[in-house]
């Protein structure tokens, strides 16, 4: 059936037109078509004049004429490209400046986001000390006020990742990273959220010498969201497990949960900015997170992949030089 209506469009050349978005004097197709029927016809006028006319004169100015009016054709449908080619051309550019409007207006939005979200997190935390003689009630709208803090701080983190990644204002710092030693620092800093949704972790990398040439700030952001995601997405009273091993000229780190698993239709989607799946949309998140993880591994010359199985859980997978390259 596809092929049908592909085939339908080819043929159908006032569709090929208006896709183009030209009009049909100027539109190649129908310059070729008609080329094309001229072409014949003046085949066909020349083997007549030659059959009727056997004087040479005859013949040398028809084909003469012939000559000057396919050159003339010729001309028309060469300036029709050109004009398609220009109207992409300015197209094109339009859609950059656009998309690059679009990326100030968001990076600006969220650097001037991120003062009065600041603001509002100290304001929380000078209340906290005064929290213990608070009713209930009062207790429980702090905590909720905190918690939508904790997440306005999340996406203007991540919308300023994400800007600074498009426009390439990204920095990076290569380095000599121990494995072992950032996970230290990152478990400790989610060990309070992983113990508040019930989730155990089992870091299985015990090796100081297991290393990577990258950018250590942005390295430890890459296994940041994909472990908090491996909590967040685990089943109750999961676990995460932790684990690398040595290849050829680098090393692949494996993250692994006993969540439900990807679904098939969503996996396409996976590193999509702003996407999330609908069974996720009661899990709060920004959907940015595995965006930004998979830009950085790029950027450092590495690769990200995952395994998935419904039911059993999904292995994200990070490969990363250990030396530069």
């Amino acid at each position: 059936m596809r092929f049908f209506h592909t085939l339908v469009f080819h043929f159908n050349i006032a569709a090929q037109c208006r896709h183009l978005g030209v009009p049909l004097w100027s539109c190649p197709p129908f310059l070729f078509l008609v080329f094309g029927i001229i072409n014949i016809a003046a085949i066909l006028s020349t083997y007549y004049l030659a059959q009727r006319y056997a004087s040479p004169e005859v013949i040398i100015l028809s084909v003469v004429l012939l000559s000057m009016f396919l050159l003339v054709v010729s001309f028309i449908i060469m300036r029709a490209f050109e004009q398609v080619v220009a109207a992409r051309q300015k197209e094109s550019a339009r859609h950059r400046e656009m998309l690059a409007i679009k990326d100030q207006f968001v990076f600006v939005a969220a650097h001037e986001l991120r003062t009065p979200a600041n603001a509002i997190k100290w304001a929380l935390e000078s209340l906290e000390i005064k929290k213990s003689p608070w009713i209930e009630k009062e207790k429980e709208v702090f905590d909720a006020l905190s918690i939508s803090s904790a997440r306005l701080l999340d996406l203007v983190k991540d919308l300023l990742e994400v800007a600074r990644i498009e426009t390439g204002a990204i920095t990076l710092h290569f380095e000599t990273v121990s494995i072992e030693s950032v996970l230290k620092e990152l478990l400790s800093s989610l060990a309070a959220y992983a113990a508040k949704l019930n989730i155990s972790i089992i870091n299985n990398i015990h090796d100081d010498a297991l290393q990577v040439f990258a950018d250590k700030v942005r390295f430890k952001e890459i296994l940041d969201n994909l472990i908090a995601n491996a909590i967040k997405y685990n089943r109750e009273k999961g676990t995460v497990f932790i684990s690398a091993e040595r290849e050829a000229g680098g090393v692949t780190l494996h993250i692994r949960d006993e969540g439900q698993g990807i679904a098939t239709g969503d996996q396409v989607h996976i590193f999509e900015k702003f996407w999330r799946s609908v069974d996720a949309h009661k899990i709060e998140g920004t959907g940015l997170g595995l965006f930004i993880a998979r830009q950085l591994v790029l950027s450092m010359h590495g690769k990200i992949s995952f395994t998935t199985e419904q039911g059993i859980g999904t292995i994200f997978s990070v490969y990363l030089p250990s030396t530069h390259t």
